[in-house]
C-alpha cells in the first residue's frame, strides 16, 4: 500500500508540475504578444514626462500639467494590468476584430501630426478640462477593470462593478471624451474627421467584444440587457 501511495503522489506531483509549466508557457506567450503594446505605452509615458514642465498653453498651464500627470498614471496602470492580467478564456476569431482594436488605439494618435490651432483662453480651458475629465474617468474605470483589461476583443472575466454598473463600455466612453477634448487643439476639419472615424471603429469594436463575451459567459446576456452600451438612456 505504501508503494502504491508513493507512486500515486509522484504521479500527481508530475501532473501538477506539467500543469504549472503549461500555465507559465501561456503567461509568457501572452507577455510576449503584449510587448509591442507595452513598448507603445512606455513611449507615451516618456513623451508625457518630457513635456511635463513644458508650458505650451499659457491659458491653462496647471490643467496642462495635470493632464500630463494623469496620462502618465493611466499608461502606467495599463502596462501593469497588461503584465498581471487574467489568462484569456477565449480569443476572438478573424482579422476584422483585431484591425478594429488596433485602429481604435492608433487613430487618436494621428492628432499629434496635425497643425496646432490658435485657441481662445475659453476654448483652451474647455479642451484641457475635457481631456483631464476623460483621463481621470479612464483611471477610475481601469482600476475596476483591473486584470480583465485587454486591447483585443477577448474574454477574460466579466466586470460589473463601479462604472460598469452604469454602462458596458465606460473605458471607451472615457477615451472618446479625451479625444473630444484634445481635438480642439488642432486645426479643423481633420480632427473632427478622426473623431468620427474613431467613434465608428469603437462602436464596431464594442460589438466584437460583446459577441465573444456572450459566447463565453452565460451571465453576460442578462447584464447586457439591464445596462446601456455607452450612454445611459440613449445607447
Amino acid at each position: 500500500m505504501r508503494g502504491q501511495e508513493v507512486i500515486r503522489r509522484m504521479f500527481l506531483a508530475r501532473r501538477n508540475g506539467t500543469m504549472l509549466n503549461e500555465k507559465t508557457k501561456v503567461k509568457l506567450w501572452e507577455l510576449a504578444a503584449a510587448c509591442p503594446l507595452i513598448l507603445w505605452f512606455t513611449l507615451g509615458i516618456i513623451g508625457s514626462a518630457v513635456k511635463l514642465w513644458e508650458v505650451d498653453d499659457e491659458a491653462t498651464p496647471v490643467l496642462g500639467m495635470c493632464t500630463r500627470i494623469a496620462t502618465i498614471t493611466l499608461l502606467a496602470l495599463v502596462i501593469r494590468f497588461l503584465i498581471i492580467r487574467h489568462p484569456v478564456v477565449k480569443k476572438v476569431k478573424g482579422v476584422s476584430p483585431r484591425l478594429a482594436a488596433v485602429a481604435a488605439l492608433a487613430l487618436p494618435s494621428l492628432l499629434a501630426l496635425l497643425p496646432r490651432a490658435d485657441m481662445s483662453p475659453l476654448t483652451a480651458g474647455l479642451s484641457s478640462g475635457l481631456a483631464l475629465l476623460g483621463l481621470v474617468a479612464s483611471i477610475v474605470t481601469i482600476q475596476f477593470l483591473g486584470r480583465s483589461f485587454s486591447v483585443m476583443p477577448q474574454a477574460r472575466k466579466v466586470v460589473t462593478e463601479g462604472p460598469y454598473r452604469i454602462v458596458r463600455h465606460p473605458l471607451y466612453l472615457a477615451e472618446l471624451v479625451v479625444t473630444i477634448g484634445v481635438m480642439w487643439r488642432f486645426e479643423q476639419p481633420w480632427p473632427l474627421i478622426i473623431l468620427a472615424v474613431t467613434l465608428g471603429v469603437q462602436l464596431l469594436r464594442m460589438r466584437f467584444e460583446e459577441k465573444i463575451l456572450l459566447e463565453t459567459f452565460p451571465g453576460y446576456r442578462e447584464y447586457a440587457e439591464r445596462t446601456a452600451r455607452l450612454v445611459p438612456g440613449f445607447y
